[in-house]
C-alpha cells in the first residue's frame, strides 16, 4: 500500500476534532504493477522524468500482462479507533469487497445516490459535501446491481497494554503521570523536550542510524503518537512514532503469545521485563530476533530504561541503550505533557 493525498483528510481531521492522525492508502494486488507506479512516482518526485500522462496508454497495454496473475476482486478498508461515547477505546472496522471485477463502479455509487436524492427532491439542489445529504445506506442502496458485499465489526477494550500485562494492582501503584501516559484513554499526542548523547563509534553510529535513533544534542523538540489498537489476537498493541527534531522512528509495543511483552522495530523484535513500583516503571530487554528466530544472548542489547514523575508531574523518560564491544549507542532523557488538540 502506497499513502495517498485526499480530500476526504483535509475534512475529516477539523470536522471530527482528530487528535492523533489521518492516513489513506492504496495499492494494487500485483506487486509488479504497485512497485512499478512506485518508482515512476519517484523519480516523478525528484524531476527525473517527465508528466506520467504520456505512459498511461503504455501502462494500460502493459497491464494486459501484468494482470495475469490478479484476481477479478478488490477492497477498501476503513478503520476508525478512539474514545466512544461511554469513555471505552473503540475500534470499528467497516470493509467491501467487490468481486467480478465491480470495483471500478465503486466511485461512481455516491454520484448516483446524489441523483437519485435529487430526483426525488430529498437533498436541495446545488453543490454540497455529499456526507452533509447523504447517509451510507443511500450510496449502499446503489450497490444491489453489483457483486460487492460489505461488513462492520466493532470492538471495545478496557485496558492498555501496559495495565494488561503488568496487572491492575501493579499498574494502579505507579505514579500518576505514568500511569495517564499509558492509559487507554490517554490522548495520543504528547510533546516535550529532550537531551540526546549519541556514541562515538563507527559501529554505534551504525546502529544508531539502522533502528532511527537521533543525533546528539541539548534540550531537543520531541514529540510522541501513541496509536493503540486491538491485535488480531484480540490483545491491546501500541504504535509509538517519536519525532526528536523531526527524525521519527517507530515501534509496535504489546503482549504476545506466552506472556511476552515485545517492542518490535522493523524485522527486531525485542521482549522486555517489564517491572513497576510506586517510583517508576522499568524496561529492561531480556531477549532479542529478527523475524521469528532467536538471537544470541551474548550478543543481547543492554537498555536501562525508566519513566517516573518529576516535581512539575510530568512524564519523564531516561533511557540508555548500549550493546557488548561497542558500548554506548544512545542515550535519551526528557519530558512529555499532552499536546493541544
Amino acid at each position: 500500500m502506497a499513502p495517498v493525498e485526499t480530500f476526504d483528510a483535509e475534512l475529516l481531521g477539523p470536522r471530527h476534532a482528530v487528535q492523533s492522525r489521518i492516513s489513506f492508502r492504496a495499492g494494487l494486488e500485483s506487486p509488479l504493477e504497485q512497485g512499478g507506479i512506485a518508482a515512476l512516482a519517484r523519480l516523478r518526485k525528484h524531476r527525473l522524468i517527465p508528466a506520467l500522462s504520456g505512459l498511461i496508454p503504455l501502462l494500460l497495454q502493459a497491464r494486459r500482462i501484468t494482470r495475469i496473475p490478479t484476481s477479478d476482486q478488490g477492497g477498501m478498508l476503513v478503520e476508525i479507533r478512539g474514545i466512544d461515547g461511554q469513555g471505552r477505546f473503540t475500534q470499528a472496522k467497516w470493509s467491501l469487497v467487490a468481486r467480478n471485477d465491480h470495483g471500478p463502479n465503486i466511485p461512481i455509487l455516491p454520484a448516483a445516490a446524489a441523483i437519485t436524492a435529487l430526483l426525488d427532491k430529498a437533498v436541495p439542489a446545488g453543490a454540497a459535501l455529499a456526507c452533509d445529504h447523504l447517509c451510507l445506506d443511500d450510496i449502499l442502496d446503489q450497490m444491489a446491481s453489483f457483486d460487492i458485499t460489505t461488513q462492520t465489526a466493532i470492538s471495545h477494550i478496557a485496558q492498555s497494554s501496559f495495565a494488561t500485562y503488568l496487572g491492575a494492582d501493579t499498574y494502579l501503584a505507579l505514579p500518576q503521570a505514568v500511569q495517564t501516559f499509558h492509559s487507554q484513554t490517554a490522548p495520543a499526542m504528547w510533546e516535550g523536550r529532550a537531551d540526546i548523547t549519541g556514541g562515538r563509534s563507527f559501529a554505534a553510529k551504525a546502529l544508531s542510524r539502522l533502528f532511527g535513533f537521533p543525533k546528539s544534542g541539548k534540550d531537543i523538540a520531541v514529540t510522541i503518537c501513541v496509536d493503540r489498537a486491538i491485535g488480531e489476537n484480540g490483545q491491546p498493541i501500541e504504535t509509538w512514532t517519536r519525532s526528536f527534531a523531526q527524525k521519527s522512528m517507530s515501534s509496535v509495543l504489546g503482549q504476545q503469545a506466552r506472556g511476552r511483552f515485545t517492542e518490535r522495530f522493523g524485522p527486531f523484535g525485542f521482549t522486555l521485563g517489564l517491572t513497576a513500583d510506586a517510583s517508576s516503571l522499568d524496561w529492561p530487554v531480556t531477549g532479542w530476533r529478527i523475524w521469528k528466530i532467536p538471537l544470541p544472548t551474548v550478543l543481547r542489547p543492554q537498555s536501562v530504561a525508566r519513566e517516573y514523575e518529576d516535581d512539575q508531574v510530568r512524564f519523564c523518560f531516561d533511557v540508555r541503550l548500549s550493546a557488548p564491544m561497542i558500548g554506548l549507542i544512545a542515550h535519551y532523557q526528557g519530558y512529555l505533557t499532552p499536546r493541544s488538540p
